[in-house]
């Protein structure tokens, strides 16, 4: 008989604290979840770390291609009020590289990871702007839609460098813009 009035009193407890904790603590814990299993097989941009070879796992090479350097944001938000985090990341499993001996491939996608870490930072910045002018209106797709706004924008110069007539000194200017910027 007493154990069941201990089992019975264990339930009614965390009967009681599932229904007076609030939902966002629930939330928080599920969309960091998201994010680590979103994360977990990709590097975040960071100040101090730099892409290397070994960063390089893909063995799906596409013809006529000889780098690949796949890049792509992770953006995670709430409405009303706004809560908004977003990453820059490589993705090490889409990425290949056909020659390991030309650096100049290593700095390509340095640049190319870089460059969208700079749109990352102009979208966390007009986020912030909402924020501040307390915007509550926002819904998911209008975060979906900025990012997607940004990572075209990303896309769109990041076009102009390839299709540059000079590879090595378009290169030199990203990277002197790139630096100014971070």
């Amino acid at each position: 008989m007493k154990k069941k009035k201990k089992i019975l009193l264990i339930i009614g407890i965390i009967t009681l604290i599932v229904l007076f904790t609030p939902k966002s603590f629930y939330e928080k814990y599920y969309y960091d979840f998201l994010e680590w299993k979103n994360l977990r097989n990709k590097i975040v941009w960071k100040k101090n770390i730099k892409l290397n070879w070994e960063d390089f796992r893909s063995t799906n090479t596409e013809e006529n291609l000889v780098l690949e350097a796949r890049v792509g944001l992770s953006i995670r938000y709430y409405t009303n009020p706004i809560m908004f985090k977003s990453k820059t990341v490589f993705m090490p499993n889409e990425s290949f590289v056909i020659n390991e001996n030309d650096s100049i491939n290593l700095r390509i996608s340095e640049a190319k990871f870089n460059l969208l870490e700079i749109y990352r930072r102009k979208m966390e910045k007009y986020v912030l702007k909402l924020k501040n002018e307390k915007i509550d209106t926002l819904k998911k797709i209008d975060f979906d839609n900025l990012n997607l706004k940004y990572y075209e924008l990303f896309e769109t110069e990041w076009e102009k460098y390839l299709e540059s007539q000079n590879e090595t000194k378009s290169l030199e200017n990203l990277e002197k813009r790139i630096k100014l910027e971070l």
